[in-house]
């Protein structure tokens, strides 16, 4: 199952991409003036951070800031919006996953010039991987992260000190990020839990079968 989500992900980062919302023209252009020496040092550290919000004042100091501000010719609210767009951008393109050809068309369609764009996949190709484990590690629904899944069969024999013979009882060992969980399942809800993950991947071979046939009809 694992290996086709991974197929199903890779055919819907071919769509078209949306890094970020329409009027973002610009504060791009003011990304541009950075220039991409500046661009990849911001990136490095929101990538780093990434899914955490990056404070300005982690990357520059005050003096560095001052002197940003006076060669882009703006205000505080201005150098704010630059940061958190730059945040943005890395963010979609993050949980996108786009493939290159996409991804150079997007960034061109927002505006960014030959130099800036060369940036942007450069910093990609070095960091995406790595990037990608973080966000993998990551439970975004305040639920423990399983890493890991062991389980064992239990099952009480009859005895002379108890003549009634116990149901066959499964024991599910979740490895997760919060540490070990420990989860006992009688055999209706084990074959409940067989059915309602059959149904998952019913439903994800249905969505990749038509997102296949959607790419070769373009083709």
């Amino acid at each position: 199952m694992e290996e086709r989500i991974k197929v199903y992900l890779i055919v819907m980062s071919s769509e078209t991409l949306k890094l970020l919302p329409i009027g973002a023209e610009g504060i791009v252009e003011k990304i541009i003036q950075l220039g991409a020496t500046k661009f990849i040092q911001i990136s490095q550290h929101v990538l780093e951070r990434m899914p955490d919000t990056v404070d300005v004042a982690d990357i520059f100091d005050t003096e560095e800031r001052e002197k940003l501000r006076e060669n882009l010719q703006i205000d505080l609210p201005t150098e704010l919006s630059v940061f958190l767009t730059i945040s943005e951008l890395w963010k979609n393109i993050a949980y996108s996953q786009p493939k290159l050809q996409p991804l150079l068309e997007s960034l061109k369609e927002i505006g960014f010039d030959d130099e800036m764009r060369t940036a942007i996949v450069k910093v990609w190709s070095e960091s995406g991987v790595t990037v990608s484990d973080q966000l993998r590690n990551i439970s975004f629904s305040g639920r423990p992260n399983v890493r890991d899944v062991g389980w064992t069969l239990r099952m009480s024999v009859a005895s002379s000190h108890n003549p009634v013979m116990r149901a066959a009882e499964t024991i599910l060992q979740f490895d997760t990020d919060r540490g070990s969980k420990i989860v006992e399942l009688s055999r209706g809800k084990l074959v409940e839990l067989y059915m309602m993950l059959q149904e998952v991947q019913k439903s994800l071979d249905v969505l990749l079968e038509s997102n296949i046939k959607g790419q070769r009809g373009q083709l």
